[in-house]
């Protein structure tokens, strides 16, 4: 897929928002109780644990790395940006389509 600019220029903001909501700078998620942290990052029940669990992976495999370069960062968020991606292809596209036909289309 091709990304004009403009595109490029709202899909950092979007990330970068969602990265901050989710993340504080002095550590993991902290509003998570520390005893439930291990269940949230397996099983994940809520949205706010889900965002813990996403988060975790991504920053364990950072932290995996010897150093860090820009790219180590740019691969994490492309990656979570193709999982994005792919999870609307396979999942809510199709959702939608089942709901327009149900409920009409809007357009």
């Amino acid at each position: 897929m091709v990304y004009s600019v403009g595109d490029m220029d709202a899909w950092r903001q979007s990330i970068e928002a969602t990265a901050l909501a989710a993340v504080e700078v002095s550590g993991l998620m902290p509003y998570i109780p520390k005893q439930e942290r291990e269940r949230a990052a397996e099983a994940p029940a809520t949205v706010g644990e889900l965002t813990y669990a996403f988060t975790k992976v991504a920053l364990d495999y950072l932290d995996a790395k010897e150093e860090i370069h820009f790219s180590d960062h740019a691969e994490v968020l492309g990656a979570l940006a193709a999982t994005q991606a792919e999870l609307y292809r396979r999942r809510v596209a199709p959702y939608e389509d089942t709901a327009k036909v149900r409920n009409g289309d809007v357009y």
